[in-house]
């Protein structure tokens, strides 16, 4: 039968309101209840199908807050969708006088909602006992917990009623239970205690955040940093696990053209209750799914291969490219001019059968070397010289055996538009790809399965030419070898993702506010922090390596440049002994 909605959506002033008859009992209720409880800076709607005018005059000549008047009258059902989408069910105030209208709208309005609603039923007819279990296992069925039920029975004045699923330790009670609005808080908490019931989980394990236990292809423990936390809720809730799923079957999930995959199609579907671990929040998701107390944020980056070494054969030559070099040079600068002008303005006037040039640098390289001095002053500058080319062989070794525990790389890479220069690809996993959406890197982003992620990460650390977006907790727990990229793609909140329309979830958000509050969460993540630095203390023990070819090699290119020396000051010296003495002179020598 083809039904359809008449919508009227009136915000109402109560000077614009004709007297009517007096209010009845139920109405008087329900004015106190949402007085009490609904909030004035969210429209009330107020829905109602065969009820007489009167009834919902009287409540809307009294009521302050702004509202929207919704009547069902055997019609179409595309226009409840699009009020729910504007303006939304958050408070609403149901006026019946059957069961049945009470079912059938409850039902019509279950898959659209996101955000649980707070409800207050007006039976203007009186009701047995039996048509209130109904409308309680309706209700409970529909995932509708926080509703009041007002109501008269024969002879009696109007009555609250609500029910409570977990009070008596049976799972999903929907027995009514009369409640007094003097006193108590009217809509109680439902599920700060589940009795040890169950709640419907999927999980995806993923490092370091979820570590799951498996024990004859059950789920024993999850842990890490929130399976920690997880754990800690199940156990405040006094909860257990149901898990409906634990094996990666799609990653964590997508919503498109109204299709959902993954573990969060787990949630969409109402296959579970809740998703372990945390992922980022994004208006696809957000949109189909409800979030828990944000009490993480995470830093992702992009991370590619390690810096390669280069140039090692240039290890042996480092000490020369050091400050000592310049103070040699300088050394036997000042060294040759000093002994010049002592020769040559001294008290003694001292010959040399070789330039004293020549004499220093064969001291230099170590090899004998005979002059004849009666100067005091000369001869304390020769050996001032030795002790100096001694002094410079020492550090130059120490240098030498420092300059080849060290290495020469490559230079690092200093953000996204440099690297992809000199990567063969890049990439993540969908939501990282959204943060591109707008910008040519989108197109050429390579979307990643959650399973592909650990792996692909060790390849990267082994020298694959791919740039990785990754959360950088997860980076260092899966390998220590990557090189990461100083420019941060986003710091990103996360939290736990819960089936639509779950009523639980405000009791969720409480208990992790909690723990958050309590430091229990940044412990975990210290703790976690402490065990990584503990691994990679252990695994950064480095074993004496011998020499190798490559820097061998570069013993040979320093040999050869000093041959080079030597053989140019030899050169030097002949041409300047041919050019300085005298044919009588060199006959003497």
């Amino acid at each position: 039968m083809k039904r359809h909605i008449k919508i009227e959506i009136i915000f109402l002033l109560r000077a614009a309101l004709a007297f009517g008859s007096e209010t009845s009992p139920v109405v008087e209720k329900a004015l106190y209840i949402a007085e009490s409880t609904f909030q004035h800076n969210h429209a009330t709607s107020v829905v109602w199908g065969k009820s007489d005018y009167e009834e919902v005059t009287s409540f809307l000549r009294k009521f302050l807050g702004a509202v929207v008047l919704i009547r069902t009258q055997n019609a179409d059902t595309e226009e409840v969708p699009k009020l729910n989408e504007i303006i939304g069910f958050k408070q609403t105030v149901f006026f019946a006088t059957e069961v049945n209208e009470f079912a059938n709208f409850i039902a019509l309005l279950k898959p659209l909602t996101v955000v649980p609603i707070r409800l207050i039923l007006v039976l203007t007819k009186q009701i047995t006992d039996a048509e209130l279990t109904a409308i309680t296992k309706t209700s409970w069925e529909n995932d509708l917990a926080d509703i009041i039920i007002v109501s008269t029975k024969q002879g009696e004045n109007a009555e609250l009623s609500t029910y409570f699923p977990y009070s008596k330790g049976i799972c999903g009670d929907h027995t009514p239970v009369k409640i007094k609005p003097d006193g108590t808080k009217i809509f109680p908490t439902k599920f700060s205690n589940f009795q040890g019931c169950p709640i419907k989980v999927t999980l995806l394990p993923l490092l370091p955040y979820s570590k799951i236990t498996i024990e004859n292809d059950t789920v024993k423990s999850t842990s890490g940093i929130n399976g920690c936390v997880f754990t800690m809720l199940m156990e405040k809730l006094n909860a257990t696990m149901d898990v409906v799923s634990w094996k990666d079957h799609g990653g964590i999930g997508t919503y498109v053209n109204g299709t959902a995959t993954g573990s969060l199609g787990d949630l969409v579907y109402r296959r579970a209750d809740i998703f372990s671990p945390t992922i980022i929040i994004n208006n696809f998701r957000y949109a189909v799914a409800q979030i828990s107390y944000v009490f993480q944020t995470i830093d992702i980056y992009w991370f590619g291969p390690h810096r390669q070494e280069i140039h090692e054969w240039l290890k042996v030559l480092q000490p020369v490219m050091t400050e000592i070099s310049l103070a040699l040079i300088t050394s036997f600068i000042l060294f040759i001019v000093v002994t010049k002008i002592v020769i040559r303005y001294g008290f003694h006037r001292v010959y040399f059968r070789h330039s004293v040039t020549f004499q220093s640098f064969i001291v230099f390289l170590g090899q004998e070397v005979k002059f004849e001095s009666k100067s005091w002053l000369v001869n304390c500058l020769f050996v001032m010289w030795i002790w100096c080319c001694m002094i410079v062989r020492i550090v130059y070794q120490g240098d030498l055996v420092d300059s080849l525990q060290k290495t020469i790389l490559e230079r690092p890479l200093m953000n996204l538009k440099e690297a992809s220069k000199v990567v063969d690809g890049y990439g993540g996993t969908e939501a990282f790809r959204e943060f591109y959406r707008e910008t040519s890197y989108f197109q050429k982003f390579r979307v990643l399965n959650i399973g592909d992620v650990t792996p692909l990460v060790k390849k990267v650390a082994d020298g694959k030419r791919f740039l990785i977006a990754i959360d950088r907790l997860q980076a260092f727990e899966l390998s220590s070898g990557l090189q990461i990229i100083d420019e941060p793609i986003t710091h990103a909140p996360v939290c736990f993702f819960m089936r639509p329309g779950w009523p639980a979830s405000k009791e969720i958000d409480v208990v992790i506010q909690r723990l958050a509050e309590s430091g229990f969460v940044q412990k975990v993540l210290r703790d976690n922090i402490y065990e990584w630095m503990k691994r990679e203390v252990h695994h950064d023990y480095r074993k004496t390596q011998s020499l190798n070819m490559k820097a061998l090699i570069g013993i040979f290119y320093g040999l050869g440049v000093l041959y080079f020396i030597c053989v140019l000051v030899f050169i030097v010296n002949i041409v300047y002994y041919k050019l300085t003495f005298r044919p009588e002179q060199k006959k003497l020598l």
